[in-house]
């Protein structure tokens, strides 16, 4: 339950870097992507990460590892959850949830009929097959003073989340993947969560 780990200056490798390091790859390697296999909420049996070692922007370092990692397992386990839990009006809800919870952030998604009036065809082609109605998601964050003002930086993520379109003609050995077609959008999700939050 308990993990210490010691910053050695003996290494070729920064001491804010190994805390980095040292925080990124516990937390991460620790993640369960089999969560929902488990009859009660599965909680991971770490509690303690102690880093033995001082040195100046350590504490930043580990602070900083620890918010990315914790976003980038949100993302994991929106991939991981079940196709009747991921449909699009969720992950919609999602990026809406998460927008509500940091300053500077904004998020709304189309629906069938603004997809149609974008004169998105083959998106809208696409959704046709499944029994949810598809959802364009929009995030947008707007620091009110950015470090570099001139610069927009634009992430896109491929949110296909599982249906039965053309059920007949895809592989069935394969099948269960389909529900990680959503795995680009999700990334794009949190990753924009996780801007906001830094």
């Amino acid at each position: 339950a308990s993990i210490a780990w010691v910053l050695d200056e003996s290494l070729p490798l920064s001491l804010t870097d190994q805390a980095r390091a040292i925080v990124e790859g516990t937390l991460l390697g620790a993640y369960d992507p089999a969560r929902w296999k488990h009859e009660d909420e599965h909680r991971s049996k770490l509690e303690t990460l102690t880093l033995c070692g001082e040195g100046e922007g350590v504490e930043a370092a580990a602070e900083r590892a620890l918010r990315i990692a914790d976003w980038t397992n949100r993302a994991r386990d929106l991939v991981n959850s079940p196709p009747n839990e991921a449909t699009p009006e969720r992950l919609a809800a999602r990026a809406a949830e998460i927008a509500s919870s940091q300053e500077h952030l904004e998020a709304h998604a189309l629906g069938p009929d603004e997809i149609g009036e974008q004169n998105m065809g083959a998106f809208a082609a696409v959704a046709k097959a499944s029994h949810n109605p598809p959802r364009l998601v929009v995030m947008r964050y707007e620091p009110p003073s950015p470090a570099k003002p001139d610069f927009v930086l634009g992430l896109v993520g491929k949110a296909i989340t599982f249906d039965t379109g053309g059920i007949s003609i895809k592989p069935a050995a394969k099948m269960h993947e389909m529900k990680f077609d959503m795995s680009g959008g999700a990334a794009v999700i949190h990753a924009i969560g996780a801007i906001a939050r830094l």
